[in-house]
């Protein structure tokens, strides 16, 4: 079954349950093909029947059958149950990673900040006997990628200083190992934690740094496999080295060592002496390019010919996708060169990008005030879905499970067969009290969570959102459109990510009233009440800095679209951009 050939495994348990129809093994080996294959509700009610014909003594195997149940039930959206068998999952064998994850996964998802961290706490207090740590530091150690689900719990409970203590440790295991794979994403999720939930930049910034050294010295195959680490964090490490220089310079203290380490972030190769200026240096497509412009353009007032020179394989690179036959792109090139020019200080050029990819949802929104109106011609209210999860279209929980199940540890793994304890999970309190006597209150008390629980669902009101009015393409349908007599390629556009708000707010991109673009940030957006949060330094998740900048990119100004782009005469027929506009454009960086 571990190698897919569900085929041949299904065979083979029906055979062995054909012979003992009460034997559990079977109906977990299929259940979890059944949940592979995605058919839910037989694998659920596989799965239910294997749990039910444990013998007692095997009880404790619960903490490893019910979790798969929770994420079965999560995936066809019956949030209660998977929030119910989760629990269960963690009362059956509470030192099970699968059921912590499970389990802290479903409080997050219910905003239970307070339970969460007593479950973290009690975790930090239980000791796993194999290696002396504790149960939450062998968690972190099997990479189960919780992060940010654990830091909005931080924050809101005001930073308990055991959740940076086992971190602390979790990193001690981490760096003795030979992992590389490990320490990169260890040392990097760390130091993202600092900035955005601890407000340490300082730690933040020396960890991202140990994580781009460990990679720069790891070999091709592991530079190559985490490509998307070296751009994650190393961009990370490249604004705040920005914003450090830039409090820095306000402040009157000297930003050079910042800036310095900026430039070295941004520069490809480089061939002129620190004492010179930057004639000889060659800069790539990256984001550390970009600032590093900005910082030349801005606060250095650098010649126009310097700073230039940091923003132009970029913009080239980002004006060959709109010249090509491939629509898939279209959108992400656009929206890269918006954020280019946001950089460079051209805002009407940006603003009239911008105004051009938000034309899709303004013709939705068109669409869905027509059709929310009521006898009378007046607009009834559309409620708001408080699901940020389901507004973004991201499973971050499949997304962060993936990526932890790519770090699983040799070492950890033979300490934990090294074990001589009847049980597969030998962990003890430090206080000499044994689990589950001494879970947290809301383990204990099971009624309290079940009202908990009902008082969080009658404040999620569901809807659906009205259909996008430009149904995505294939790559290989390319759509022509015909104005003023010439053919051209039409833009395929249609709501998606860059119309959302990265905020925690719960609004949907049909229900904002405005919406702003980080001119120092990558892209980052936010709705005029999520800014208002980053301006009074409110975030739970800090991904923007008060000091920054925004453009308003909605809503889209009259007539802002046409400067860059032209739409066939058919309202909502399609829209290309003028190729003047593009040549102009493209001659003046060349």
């Amino acid at each position: 079954m571990e190698a897919f050939y569900y085929e041949e495994a299904t065979c083979h348990f029906k055979a062995t349950l054909a012979i003992e129809p009460h034997a559990w093994l079977p109906k977990e080996g299929l259940a979890r093909i059944y949940g592979d294959q995605e058919n839910y509700s037989d694998a659920i009610q596989l799965m239910e029947e294997a749990y039910s014909s444990l013998p007692e003594k095997f009880d404790y195997l619960g903490g490893f059958l019910l979790p798969h149940i929770a994420e079965w039930k999560r995936t066809i959206g019956d949030d209660e149950g998977a929030y119910e068998t989760a629990r269960q999952g963690y009362l059956a064998e509470p030192s099970s990673p699968l059921a912590q994850d499970r389990y802290l996964r479903a409080l997050d998802r219910k905003r239970d900040s307070s339970s969460f961290i007593q479950v973290l706490n009690y975790m930090h207090e239980a000791t796993w006997s194999v290696t002396g740590k504790s149960l939450f530091v062998r968690f972190l150690n099997f990479g189960y990628g919780l992060f940010a689900e654990i830091g909005s719990a931080y924050r809101v409970e005001g930073r308990p200083r055991f959740v940076i203590e086992a971190m602390e440790q979790a990193l001690s295991v981490v760096l003795a190992s030979k992992d590389p794979h490990m320490k990169i994403w260890f040392q990097g999720e760390f130091g993202t934690f600092q900035y955005q939930y601890n407000d340490d930049v300082d730690a933040a910034m020396k960890l991202l740094e140990q994580a781009l050294k460990t990679l720069s010295g790891a070999g091709a195959t592991v530079q190559k496999e985490k490509k998307w680490a070296r751009d994650n964090y190393g961009n990370l490490l490249a604004r705040l080295c920005f914003d450090a220089a830039v409090s820095g310079r306000k402040d009157g203290t000297n930003p050079w060592p910042y800036t310095k380490r900026l430039k070295q972030l941004a520069t490809v190769t480089s061939t002129a002496d620190e004492d010179f200026a930057d004639f000889f240096d060659f800069f790539g497509h990256g984001y550390a390019s970009m600032l590093w412009g900005c910082w030349l353009r801005t606060y250095e007032r650098a010649e126009e010919s310097i700073w230039r020179k940091t923003f132009k394989v970029r913009i080239l690179d980002e004006l060959n996708t709109l010249d090509d036959e491939d629509p898939s792109n279209d959108m992400a090139g656009l929206h890269s060169l918006a954020i280019t020019l946001l950089h460079l200080g051209d805002d009407e050029a940006a603003g009239a990008i911008l105004a051009v990819l938000f034309m899709p949802l303004k013709v939705s929104r068109d669409t869905a005030d027509e059709h929310t109106k009521n006898d009378h011609g007046e607009r009834d209210l559309i409620e708001e879905s408080t699901d940020k999860d389901a507004k973004q279209g991201v499973d971050k929980d499949t997304r962060d499970e993936e990526s932890g199940n790519e770090r699983d540890w040799e070492e950890i793994h033979a300490e934990d067969r090294g074990s001589d304890n009847s049980s597969p999970f030998p962990y003890k309190a430090k206080n000499n009290n044994t689990a589950p006597h001494n879970l947290p209150p809301d383990v204990q008390d099971q009624e309290e969570a079940t009202k908990l629980s009902q008082q969080s669902d009658t404040d999620i009101t569901s809807h659906s959102d009205p259909p996008s009015p430009f149904p995505r393409r294939p790559t290989d349908d390319i759509s022509a459109i015909t104005i003023n007599g010439t053919t051209r390629l039409a833009l395929s556009l249609d709501t998606a990510w860059i119309h959302e708000c990265d905020g925690p707010c719960s609004t949907t991109y049909y229900h904002y009233t405005s919406l702003y673009v980080c001119k120092i940030c990558l892209g980052t957006k936010f709705c005029g009440e999520c800014l208002q949060l980053v301006k009074e330094e409110k975030l739970v998740c800090r991904d923007c800095s008060p000091q920054h900048s925004w453009y308003q990119a909605w809503p889209i100004p009259a007539g802002k679209a046409e400067l860059v782009a032209e739409e066939k005469e058919e309202e909502g027929a399609g829209w290309a951009i003028r190729k003047e506009w593009l040549d102009k454009l493209r001659t003046e960086w060349l």
